[in-house]
C-alpha cells in the first residue's frame, strides 16, 4: 500500500496543443491528477483519447508540432525538497534530461520502435547505465547489465546480453526495454501501452514483474492503457479520460463497482465477461471519437451517450463533481441540486 502524503508527482489543469495548418488540436484539455510514492495509477480511455501525449508532456517528449501551452506538472524528489515544475524547463535543457530515466523513465508501446536493431540489447542497456553513473567501467556497466537483464526474469542474461533485438521474442523484447527503463533506478516508470503488442500469455507475465519491481523498488507507476481488465490486475487508482479530459476518477474498486460517467460505464460493458451467456454480441461504443480539429459545444461525449439530454448536456461543460469519497465524475447528472432539478425539469419535457 503506498503512503499517502504529498505527491511524487502532481499534474495540474495540464493542456498540450498541436497546431497545425488544419487547425488546432487540444490533445490533452486542462488535466489534473496526482501520483503518490510506490502507487500505480491507471490512465485509460479509447485510442485517440490523449493518454500518450499526456506521458509524453510529463518527460518534455512532445513531438512537433505539439507543444505544452498551459499547466503545471510538478516533481517532488522529497518532502524537504521545493517541487519542480517540469514544464518550465526546457525539453533539451540539462536539467530535463537529469529527470529522464533517473527520476523519471518510460517504456514505450512498441519494442521494436524503441529499441534499435543495429545494436545488441548488451549496447543499448550498457549505453544506459553508463549514462547514470558516468564513473563506472564498461565491465562493471557490462555486469550491471546482466544482472538488470536477470532482474525482469530473462534466463541466461550472459548470452543474451550480446543478442539483437530481432534474436528475440515480443516478451522478451518487452522485458529487455523494462530493464532499459528502470537502469537509473526510476522513481516514477510511465508504462504506455506496455503489453498491447505482446500475447496474453506473455502479458501477464509482464504485469507479473512490474508488480515484483514495484514491490522491490517502491517506484510509482504510471499506466497507460484501453485495456481494463489490465488495470483491474495493477492499479490502486484510475482516471479515465476522453478526448483529452479526465472524465471519471477514483479508486480501482469505485470504477469497477460504482462507475459513475456513462464512457466508464460503456467501457466497463464492452469486456467479455463469463457472466454474459454464450453467443451473445459484445457491447460496443455507439459512434466514434469526434474530428479533433473541432471544438465541442458542451459535454464531449453527449454525441454518444445514451444518457444526453437536450438543453443540458450541449450547454456549459460540466466540472469534475464528487460522487463520492476520492471518486469523481465529469458529468450532469451529478451536478448541484439545482442542476438536478432543472434537468428533470428537463426530462419531464421530453417525457412529455
Amino acid at each position: 500500500m503506498h503512503e499517502m502524503g504529498p505527491p511524487l508527482l502532481s499534474v495540474r489543469n495540464l493542456r498540450t496543443h498541436f497546431r497545425t495548418t488544419l487547425g488546432t488540436v487540444h490533445a490533452v484539455d486542462d488535466v489534473t491528477f496526482d501520483i503518490h510514492r510506490g502507487e500505480v495509477v491507471g490512465l485509460v480511455g479509447e485510442s485517440g483519447c490523449g493518454k500518450s501525449i499526456t506521458a509524453r508532456s510529463i518527460l518534455g517528449i512532445v513531438p512537433p508540432p505539439g507543444a505544452v501551452v498551459g499547466g503545471s506538472i510538478l516533481y517532488s524528489r522529497g518532502p524537504a525538497e521545493q517541487p519542480v515544475d517540469l514544464v518550465s524547463l526546457r525539453p533539451t535543457s540539462a536539467e530535463l534530461r537529469r529527470f529522464r530515466g533517473q527520476e523519471i523513465a518510460m517504456i514505450f508501446q512498441e519494442p521494436m520502435s524503441a529499441l534499435s536493431p543495429v545494436h545488441t540489447v548488451g549496447d543499448q542497456l550498457i549505453e544506459a547505465v553508463k549514462l547514470y553513473r558516468p564513473r563506472i567501467g564498461d565491465a562493471e556497466a557490462r555486469d550491471r547489465g546482466i544482472e538488470l537483464l536477470r532482474q525482469v526474469g530473462i534466463p541466461s542474461p550472459e548470452k543474451l546480453i550480446d543478442a539483437y533485438v530481432f534474436e528475440l521474442s515480443g516478451g522478451m523484447r518487452q522485458r529487455a526495454l523494462i530493464a532499459i527503463a528502470i537502469s537509473g533506478e526510476p522513481q516514477l516508470l510511465v508504462a504506455d501501452e506496455p503489453t498491447t503488442a505482446i500475447d496474453v500469455t506473455i502479458q501477464a507475465k509482464v504485469l507479473e514483474l512490474l508488480r515484483e519491481l514495484q514491490a522491490q523498488t517502491g517506484m510509482a507507476i504510471l499506466f497507460i492503457t484501453h485495456n481494463l481488465g489490465v488495470i483491474a490486475e495493477l492499479a490502486t487508482r484510475v482516471n479515465v479520460m476522453y478526448l483529452g479530459r479526465i472524465v471519471e476518477s477514483g479508486s480501482v474498486y469505485d470504477l469497477f463497482d460504482d462507475p459513475r460517467h456513462p464512457y466508464s460505464q460503456k467501457l466497463l460493458q464492452s469486456i467479455p465477461s463469463i457472466a454474459v451467456p454464450p453467443g451473445s454480441d459484445l457491447q460496443t461504443i455507439e459512434g466514434s471519437l469526434p474530428d479533433p480539429y473541432v471544438r465541442l459545444r458542451g459535454c464531449r461525449f453527449a454525441e454518444r451517450c445514451s444518457e444526453f439530454m437536450a438543453d443540458v448536456c450541449d450547454g456549459p461543460e460540466p466540472d469534475l463533481l464528487p460522487v463520492g469519497s476520492g471518486h469523481h465524475a465529469r458529468c450532469y447528472l451529478y451536478e448541484s441540486p439545482a442542476r438536478a432539478s432543472a434537468t428533470e425539469r428537463v426530462g419531464a419535457r421530453q417525457r412529455g
